[in-house]
């Protein structure tokens, strides 16, 4: 026998009240001396008290602390009451296992150090303790990768525009053939601006019959090519002749009507072939010219420039003014001349203008020619402020700025919902197994009969710190939890006698035990017992 033991013997037979109760003590203490050298579990030890329950002296506690102003069994300094057995706090950050006990991160966290981390997100735990992420590098579904912004995707660890970067072309590592670029994720031969490439050739989508709109998309036979669509009326202004959109005030070939071709010395003026010419041009040999340019008519009629010279100002010049090319022994601005456009002799279609040396729609205000077709550059999810400027997937162009719709956010070039398991409230921000996103954040879901409480799974039925509620912890006065409501079931409480649930059919219980009919409970000698009344 030990000395704790012995102590708790000496003391029992000192509370004695006769030398026959003495005589019983000693006796089980004996027996029970002799069983635990036999490696036998006693009744004494089995039933020790637990922590809240009623005690008058520490060796009916099995913390052996009784409380002697409340008659109840406590937990030594330092320690807590988990089910019946009293242990250590956890450390910070860490949960209790309400059925083992056990110390333990809550799920979806990884003990690194001593401390609870999340190894999706961590750039000093990623994916495992202690993998650090490079500087510009952060940590997402517990992998290191380049941090870039939304429009942006990491390839290689370095951010790049998947819809524009010709070594990145749609996704990381498509590169582009030579000659080629990326334009709106895909590789195409370059064409100037205002120009499509179809099959290898640029052409003018907004005017071509061959291509009106779209490559391949050819106008049927007594149609024509504008601004795009193929049309059977021609734009204001302009009338279709053999599938042509031709302006009959001024053509030569179509003066007036299709098919009027004007005579030789004559001009179409206002829809009629004329022999007067119109202001700032002269008549020679049938013909409306202008005299300050035309190097056939050089300042007069018959007067030709010298091979190698050009028409300015009226007199015949070897050189042509800075901004302008020699065409045909004509000065001309290649960037605006519909008759030179981009170089000599480039004839823009009827229904286009010369701008910026390419062959353009005319389009109507609020509007702007970006790669052939007139577009909104405030609303086109293609043409977003600028002419090329796509927008992710998803995303809606708004006073030509490309915008996510609400309740969205910009992830990896697309516009994705910041509520899903995947990009819970940040991009990347996937939840862990177990978790689901709620409100933007991952939360825990417990399993039926079980309610989340600050990220642990309690039963409030018999949960002694979360009892009918999280955070409803039951005090000492009434320890345990039965149904959702703290009670004391080793005191007087008939409907949980000794433990939960336990109904005395007498409604009599005294100290955990039920009496039988009839009977009631009172003290005898300072111990309560059930006795006839």
């Amino acid at each position: 026998m030990d000395g704790e033991r012995f102590d708790r013997f000496t003391r029992a037979l000192g509370r004695t009240s006769s030398r026959r109760q003495a005589l019983l003590t000693f006796t089980s203490t004996l027996a029970a001396g002799m069983l635990a050298l036999a490696g036998v579990e006693t009744a004494e030890a089995k039933h020790c008290r637990t922590a809240g329950k009623h005690c008058h002296h520490n060796a009916e506690c099995c913390s052996g602390h009784c409380d002697h102003a409340s008659h109840t069994c406590t937990c030594p300094h330092g320690t807590q009451v988990c089910g019946s057995a009293c242990v250590k706090p956890c450390p910070h950050g860490q949960g209790r296992n309400p059925l083992t006990c056990a110390c333990a991160c809550p799920h979806g966290l990884t003990l690194c150090d001593g401390k609870c981390i999340d190894a999706h997100k961590d750039p000093t735990n990623c994916g495992k303790c202690g993998r650090v992420c490079p500087p510009g590098e952060t940590c997402r579904n517990g992998a290191c990768a380049a941090n870039c912004p939304a429009d942006k995707a990491a390839c290689n660890g370095s951010c790049v525009g998947l819809s524009s970067d010709s070594n990145h072309c749609g996704s990381c590592g498509t590169v582009c053939p030579s000659g080629q670029k990326c334009v709106a994720g895909s590789c195409a031969t370059g064409c100037p601006t205002g120009m499509t490439n179809c099959n290898g050739t640029c052409v003018n989508s907004s005017s071509d019959n061959g291509n009106c709109g779209a490559c391949g998309h050819a106008c049927p036979a007594g149609m024509a090519c504008a601004r795009g669509t193929c049309q059977t009326t021609c734009p204001a202004g302009t009338t279709n002749c053999g599938g042509s959109c031709v302006n009959l005030g001024t053509d030569p070939q179509h003066c007036g009507s299709c098919g009027t071709v004007c005579p030789s010395g004559t001009s179409c003026t206002s829809g009629s072939c004329q022999s007067t010419c119109p202001t700032g041009t002269s008549l020679c040999n049938g013909s409306c010219v202008n005299l300050t340019t035309d190097s056939q008519h050089c300042g007069g009629c018959g007067t030709v420039c010298p091979s190698g010279t050009a028409c300015m100002n009226g007199s015949c010049q070897s050189t042509c003014s800075a901004g302008t090319t020699l065409c045909g022994g004509t000065c001309v601005n290649l960037t605006s001349d519909s008759n030179n456009c981009g170089g000599c002799g480039t004839v823009c279609p009827s229904g286009t203008a010369c701008g910026a040396g390419i062959c353009q729609p005319v389009c109507p205000t609020g509007t702007s020619i970006c790669n052939g077709a007139c577009v909104n550059r405030d609303t086109d999810t293609l043409n977003c402020g600028i002419c090329g400027n796509a927008c992710m997937s998803a995303a809606i162009c708004m006073n030509g700025s490309c915008q996510c719709p609400p309740g969205t956010i910009g992830c990896n070039g697309s516009c994705v919902n910041n509520s899903t398991d995947n990009n819970c409230g940040s991009c990347g921000n996937a939840c862990a197994s177990g978790t689901t996103c709620v409100s933007g954040t991952c939360q825990v879901v417990c399993p039926a009969g079980t309610t989340n409480c600050s990220g642990f799974c309690a039963n409030t039925n018999n949960d002694q710190g979360n009892c009918g509620a999280c955070g409803n912890r039951c005090t000492n006065d009434n320890p345990s939890c039965c149904a959702g409501h703290c009670v004391d079931p080793v005191a007087m409480d008939p409907a949980n006698c000794g433990y939960c649930g336990h109904v005395c059919a007498s409604g009599v219980c005294c100290i955990g035990t039920c009496c039988n009919p009839g009977q009631v409970c009172s003290p005898v000698n300072g111990s309560y017992f059930c006795h006839a009344p």
